[in-house]
């Protein structure tokens, strides 16, 4: 599928009605990474940034209004603090002045990052080769790869797999990446979801051919998290050959796990976010632009990075070498990314590296999305949310997650 036809079958669908939200008022959820405040501490245990503090030293009852009025003006929330009668307390002011700075803290746009493994971060077409040949060459041993009779065997047979990857020089640039993402300061989560299986990630990849990802994502604290469970209870998949069918199942599958993450980042205020999407599958992209649709009011901007070979569109040759090229491009674009809010807007003098994908419902012309090419395998989409549509009665998977979700929470 190519760029400009990636996100169609997003785009061409009847857009939904809004839809209240479910039991989000009730519930504080934080994620491993989110911002966290002390009433003893001003600084924020995130970026390390110094929060801003205000001492009532010289400060009449008037200069303190003025500071919160100030920062009204600049649309901070200050809602839950209505109810607090500063007129009269200087002590009391200045305490509410503090709590709503740290609720602007708070508040910021951060970025929540959703990665794909295969053909991703890893290159798994070339991995999964190799291991055929290996197989081929001394049988199935690999069929149970959690029978410690196997474990040193494997790691034996897989020891070809890490040379070459360490060779190349995989696990350095993976570990600049994460190591700079998080150093932007704006990051505030960064998730693996993949629809390979939890045993496949955890024993063949993490255990045995590559275990130095594993050092990584424990280092730079990075979650996987599998599609599986919605697979199982949901399948079998379509088969391939049912193009429209394959493509749906495994974006509702990302689309699970992609709102599950959200919900584990949002706490009972109206915090918004930058949400980041990189893969190189067609239900990454489609997954991304319905969850921030569905979420608009708390989503910023949806950046999406597609990643394709366009002279090896499913990977069959791949090898460490072009792959390390393909990641260096993503590399370098997710970090762009993380500071650009700029929405890939065709029809304009700038529009001649890009190509369209449309929404009906907007006509005119500079309002029409677009990918814009980057390099030999990257695509970039930056849009507003509400420039996207749901599918027609598609409501209901979203309000069973967050069902599932509110019930394991509670």
């Amino acid at each position: 599928m190519v760029a400009n036809e990636l996100l169609n079958v997003t785009f061409d669908e009847v857009r939904l009605k809004e839809f209240p939200m479910i039991g989000t008022e009730s519930i504080v959820i934080r994620g491993e990474n989110t911002p966290t405040t002390d009433t003893d501490n001003e600084t924020d245990t995130f970026s390390g940034n110094s929060l801003t503090s205000i001492s009532n030293e010289g400060k009449s009852i008037e200069d303190l209004k003025q500071d919160i009025d100030l920062i009204n003006s600049e649309k901070y929330c200050i809602s839950n603090h209505d109810d607090v009668d500063c007129s009269n307390n200087l002590d009391v002011y200045v305490n509410s002045f503090k709590q709503i700075t740290k609720d602007n803290k708070l508040m910021r746009c951060d970025r929540i990052i959703l990665l794909d493994l295969d053909n991703t971060l890893i290159p798994t077409s070339w991995i999964m080769q190799k291991w055929r040949n290996i197989q081929y060459e001394f049988g199935n041993i690999g069929d149970n790869f959690e029978s410690n009779n196997n474990e040193q065997c494997l790691y034996m047979l897989t020891e070809s797999i890490r040379t070459q990857l360490e060779e190349v020089g995989l696990f350095d640039i993976l570990e600049r990446l994460f190591n700079d993402l998080w150093k932007n300061g704006k990051v505030l989560k960064i998730v693996i979801v993949t629809n390979a299986g939890l045993r496949t990630v955890e024993l063949f990849y993490l255990k045995y051919c590559l275990p130095k990802l594993n050092e990584l994502i424990i280092k730079y604290n990075i979650s996987i998290r599998s599609t599986e469970e919605y697979i199982k209870k949901s399948g079998p998949p379509p088969s391939p050959f049912q193009e429209e069918d394959y493509r749906e199942f495994y974006t509702n599958a990302k689309l699970c796990e992609f709102q599950r993450v959200l919900l584990d980042c949002w706490h009972s205020k109206q915090v918004q976010f930058d949400l980041i999407s990189a893969g190189d599958q067609a239900c990454e992209m489609t997954a991304a632009c319905r969850i921030s649709k569905f979420y608009e009011e708390r989503i910023n901007r949806t950046k999406l990075v597609y990643i394709h070979d366009p002279d090896d569109f499913r990977f069959w040759k791949q090898t460490p070498e072009s792959f390390m090229n393909q990641l260096t491009e993503t590399y370098k674009e997710l970090l762009l990314l993380l500071d650009n809010d700029s929405e890939t807007l065709i029809g304009t003098k700038d529009d001649s590296n890009s190509n369209s994908y449309i929404n009906q419902h907007y006509t005119n012309e500079e309002q029409t999305l677009g990918w814009f090419s980057k390099g030999k395998y990257i695509n970039i989409a930056v849009s507003k949310p509400e420039r996207f549509v749901l599918p027609n009665g598609n409501a209901p998977i979203y309000y069973n997650t967050e069902k599932l979700y509110y019930k394991k929470q509670i």
